[in-house]
């Protein structure tokens, strides 16, 4: 029980440190007039968009992470777009990656570029995602789906 416990514990402070540079970031970069964080607990975080009226980010923490990656969902009105959809071709290990993935979803949407400071959070990860976008610059479109 003991060691489960200490799990959790390192569970909440690693997603606690993580939430606490997405606010730092949201707050003194650009973004923060696309992002606003309307809910959060320990096992998610909830975005509005701005832009967009009927848009939003929910990203979910399992209990057991950092082992168990998060998953995410960007919707903008009629449009969904999840991190386990075979069509995205790169998967968040972080929570910070889950935003960073949210963000680059977000901007599609938008018709907007990732903005520069994001590459600030996770450099290494960015790269890999445009790259892997970059591969296939119709993937996006190809996995957007219309909610029902």
């Amino acid at each position: 029980m003991i060691y489960k416990m200490h799990l959790f514990k390192m569970q909440t402070v690693s997603s606690r440190a993580e939430y606490r540079r997405i606010k730092k970031f949201l707050a003194q970069t650009s973004t923060g007039q696309i992002f606003k964080v309307i809910a959060r607990s320990a096992f998610h975080i909830k975005f509005k968009i701005l832009p967009h009226p009927e848009g939003q980010c929910l990203i979910i923490i399992n209990k057991n992470y950092p082992q168990v990656q998060p998953v995410w969902e960007v919707t903008m009105g009629t449009k969904r777009t999840m991190s386990h959809e075979k069509q995205v071709p790169i998967r968040a290990k972080t929570l910070l990656q889950a935003f960073v993935l949210c963000l680059f979803v977000t901007g599609q949407h938008l018709g907007i570029d990732i903005p520069q400071e994001a590459h600030e959070l996770d450099p290494a990860f960015i790269s890999q995602l445009q790259l892997s976008f970059s591969q296939n610059p119709l993937g996006f479109q190809l996995h957007v789906k219309e909610n029902y």
